[in-house]
């Protein structure tokens, strides 16, 4: 009987197949802490530590890894390493740029400043290779804050300080003394923040556009900017910035000062772009047209703009519209703009086939006859 019923029982055993499923990848967040001011690369990026050939964690190696691990990573700064102090620490970095692909918060020391500059190196008898500071990838949504990005050189393409393919924030950060064939400072093409920041002393070369920043022609490409300087930067056009096609520039409070456009737009060149500002104020620019603002075939909304001491060369010291653009200002202050040819406070163009409008309501120093309308 025994014997049956285990034999009864074996039959109505249900037997099943095991099956392995493959789950998706797992993006852990790493934090890294940089304690070294070298440029070494990660040593072993399979390791997930961040370290250099000399056992230290450097930026790059940070970034690297991150880069390895994908996903969101926060980099910080040791406080032994960059202690308190007034003297910039610097971060050489040599050979190429630092390329974030993923994406990061980069939190620079408060206490004392660190300035990342590139070494240019090269064989002997030929021009040294060049490159930018930094590359934001087209996959990277990333956050600085409290760095110097300054000296670069970048002779093949835009943007010498930083060249942002996608999402950008700088908080409290410098980008000075950097150069490149177009935006010396910053070339962007998707979305660009800047809060606190300072922008002085860059330049887009050989007659190139934007001195300290450019827009791509792209109507994702926004840039907002909040509380910043921007000043002493050159360009053949746009000093300051150079707004193209689509892009759009939202610049509240700041100011923009003392830029230098050879071509047109001392502090800012619109070229069929939006620009929005509030509380800027727009002083000491230099241009051949249009000292502080030119406005071709773009829209642009002034409100309690201060407009002071810009010059042309030839026309729109103050603001220079054309091309059935349009330009709107609201409560804007107006005080000792010049011009050699025409316009010291505002110029626009007027034939029959150019609808160019310019708006002025409740602006003070200026009165109907400051607006030269040039047939």
């Amino acid at each position: 009987m025994w014997t049956r019923k285990r034999l009864r029982t074996t039959k109505n055993v249900v037997r099943r197949r095991l099956f392995v499923e493959v789950l998706e990848g797992r993006e852990v967040p790493a934090t890294f802490t940089v304690d070294s001011t070298g440029d070494g690369g990660d040593a072993n990026l399979a390791d997930g530590v961040a370290k250099d050939a000399n056992n230290q964690t450097t930026l790059r190696a940070a970034i690297e890894q991150g880069n390895d691990l994908g996903g969101t990573h926060t980099i910080n700064f040791s406080a032994t390493v960059f202690s308190a102090g007034t003297v910039p620490i610097q971060i050489p970095v040599l050979n190429s740029k630092l390329e974030l692909t993923a994406s990061f918060t980069i939190n620079g020391p408060t206490n004392v400043p660190v300035e990342l500059r590139p070494i240019y190196m090269g064989i002997p008898g030929q021009a040294p290779q060049t490159f930018p500071i930094m590359e934001i990838g087209n996959q990277s949504a990333s956050t600085i804050k409290y760095l110097t990005l300054t000296g670069a050189r970048w002779a093949n393409g835009a943007g010498g300080g930083i060249l942002n393919t996608n999402v950008l924030t700088l908080e409290n950060c410098q980008i000075t003394d950097c150069q490149a064939l177009g935006g010396g400072g910053i070339m962007t093409q998707k979305t660009l923040t800047l809060t606190n920041c300072t922008l002085s002393g860059n330049k887009a070369t050989n007659g190139t556009d934007g001195g300290a920043i450019l827009t791509a022609v792209n109507i994702a490409c926004v840039t907002t900017i909040e509380g910043t300087t921007i000043t002493n930067n050159e360009a053949s056009k746009g000093g300051g910035i150079a707004v193209l096609a689509g892009a759009q520039v939202i610049i509240n409070g700041g100011q923009l000062t003392y830029n230098l456009g050879t071509g047109q737009g001392g502090g800012i060149y619109s070229s069929g772009g939006t620009l929005r500002m509030t509380g800027t104020n727009l002083e000491a620019n230099t241009a051949g047209d249009g000292g502080g603002l030119y406005n071709s075939g773009g829209t642009s909304t002034l409100q309690s703009v201060t407009i002071k001491g810009n010059a042309a060369n030839n026309w729109g010291g103050g603001i220079w519209a054309k091309d059935r653009s349009s330009t709107y200002l609201t409560s804007c202050t107006f005080d000792g703009n010049t011009a050699n040819v025409g316009g010291p406070k505002v110029a626009y163009t007027g034939t029959i086939d150019d609808t160019t409008i310019v708006s002025l309501v409740d602006c003070t120093g200026i009165v109907a006859s400051d607006r030269k309308l040039v047939m």
